[in-house]
Formats: structure tokens, sequence, C-alpha cells
């Protein structure tokens, strides 16, 4: 991952790419934190438009890294796709990637938000209703895939309340939460 994170973070190196696949590449946390040194190197993938890393177990610290180069101003202007299922993320992780996402400039193109398979739970939910209840932060939203998570009764009144909000998602079509038995 040290190497593929130095051509990425070299700006003009790959200025056509659009898709970053990276599913089950073992790259755990630390691999998340160089790849996220990468990213967050504005103009280094300026029309990067999906990003898939599921299955890599990045967790919480992996999650937060990620979450840092998500809220560069300018880092990933194209992103459309942010797929980060079946990486053990928790509560934590979630919170830092809410975060990013409320940040002002911040992903402005992003569609699509996968997170199932996870291990977000009530807390986790509440701060992503705190995202979808800034104005603006997920206008764009189309898909926020929440399924096989650890969401109870209490986080998915906040998402509903959430998206209740005049604005949240306006665009928003498909809401998963397939498998969270708690609800």
């Amino acid at each position: 991952m040290a190497r593929l994170a130095v051509a990425l973070q070299s700006p003009g190196a790959l200025p056509q790419l659009q898709k970053l696949d990276l599913r089950w590449n073992q790259l755990g946390h630390e691999g998340a934190a160089r790849l996220a040194e990468a990213l967050r190197t504005p103009g280094a993938l300026p029309q990067l438009q999906k990003l898939d890393l599921g299955g890599n177990q990045v967790g919480d610290v992996g999650a937060a890294r990620l979450a840092e180069a998500l809220r560069t101003p300018g880092a990933l202007p194209q992103l459309q796709q942010l797929r980060l299922g079946f990486n053990q993320v928790g509560d934590e992780g979630v919170a830092r990637l809410a975060e990013a996402l409320r940040t002002p400039g911040a992903l402005p193109r992003l569609k699509e938000l996968d997170l199932g398979q996870n291990r977000l739970g009530d807390e986790g939910a509440a701060h992503l209703a705190r995202a979808l209840r800034t104005l603006g932060a997920l206008r764009r939203l189309q898909k926020l895939d929440l399924r096989w998570n650890e969401l109870g009764d209490e986080g998915a009144a906040r998402l509903a309340e959430a998206l209740q909000t005049p604005g949240a998602a306006p665009r928003l079509q498909v809401l998963s939460l397939y498998g969270d038995r708690r609800i």
C-alpha cells in the first residue's frame, strides 16, 4: 500500500482516474492511514468518482484517518460513491465520518454512502442524523446503505427525524436498513 499511496499522492500522476477499487485487500487501519495521506493531497485525484474500500478491516482508527482526508477542501471534488462496508467501523469511526460530511465543501457530489455490515449502533446513527440535518451537506445523496449493522430503535428514530428535516437529503432514493435486527 505504501508504494501505491506515493503514486496516488503525486499531483498529476493519475489525472483521469475515476474509480479506485481496493476491496478485500486487508488494508487495516495502517493501510487506510496511508491511503488517507494520498487522498488528502489536493489535486492528486481530481476526477475520482468512486472509492471502494469494502472488506479491509479499517476499523474506527482507519475510518477516522479517512475522514480527515475527506474533509480536506478540494481533496476529492468529484467523489460520488464511497463504499466502506465490511470494515468493522463502529460508532466512533462513523462519528468522524459524519463530521467530515458536515464540513462545508467536503464531498459536494456524494450520491452513495455504503456503511453496510459494520458495527454502527445508535450513537453512530445519531452522528449521521446530525450530518443529514446540516443543510446542504448531503443534498445529492441518493443511497444510504446501513444494512447489517447494530442499529436499534433509537438510532432508526434519529435517522427518521433527520430525514424529515426540509432539505436533509432531498434526492435520497434508497435507504437500506436490512438486517439491523434491533430495530
